[in-house]
C-alpha cells in the first residue's frame, strides 16, 4: 500500500461507507420526527375529544400541523382555539401566518422572494423592488 490504486480504493470505500451511514442516519431522523409528530397529534386529538373547550389542546395540535406544513389544518385549529379564548395573542399571530401561507399556496403565479409582489409572466426583474430573477425562478 505504498501509494497507488490500493489507497484510492480504500479511501473510496471509507468515504463511501461514511456517506451511506450519514444518509441512513438522516433518513432515520426524519422518520423518527415524523413518528413523534404523529404520536403528538394523536395525543392532542385525544385531549380535544376529552376536553373540547380547552384552547391549549387546539393550539398544540395546530402547532404540530404547522410543523408538518399542513397549513389549512393548522389554521382551523388556531381558529378553534381563538373561538374558545379570543385573548390568545400567539395563536392569533399564527392564524394570520397560516392564512397567508394557505393564500400563497393557492396562488399559481410566482412572487418575488424579497418583497412578495406577484411576478407577471416572464419578467426579468421585480416591478416593485427591482430584484432580478434568476434563471431558476421561472
Amino acid at each position: 500500500f505504498k501509494g497507488g490504486p490500493g489507497v484510492i480504493v480504500i479511501a473510496g470505500a471509507v468515504f463511501g461507507a461514511a456517506g451511506l451511514l450519514r444518509l441512513l442516519a438522516g433518513y432515520s431522523d426524519r422518520r423518527l420526527i415524523a413518528r413523534l409528530d404523529e404520536d403528538e397529534m394523536a395525543k392532542y386529538q385525544r385531549a380535544i375529544e376529552d376536553h373540547p373547550e380547552n384552547p391549549y389542546a387546539h393550539s398544540l395540535l395546530a402547532d404540530a400541523y404547522r410543523r408538518l406544513g399542513q397549513h389549512e389544518r393548522a389554521a382551523a385549529e388556531y381558529e378553534a382555539a381563538l373561538a374558545i379564548d379570543p385573548s390568545l395573542r400567539e395563536e392569533r399571530y399564527w392564524l394570520e401566518r397560516m392564512r397567508t401561507e394557505v393564500d400563497r399556496s393557492a396562488q399559481k403565479e410566482m412572487s418575488c422572494p424579497r418583497c412578495g409582489a406577484p411576478r407577471q409572466g416572464r419578467e426579468l426583474e421585480c416591478r416593485e423592488c427591482g430584484r432580478p430573477y434568476s434563471s431558476l425562478e421561472s
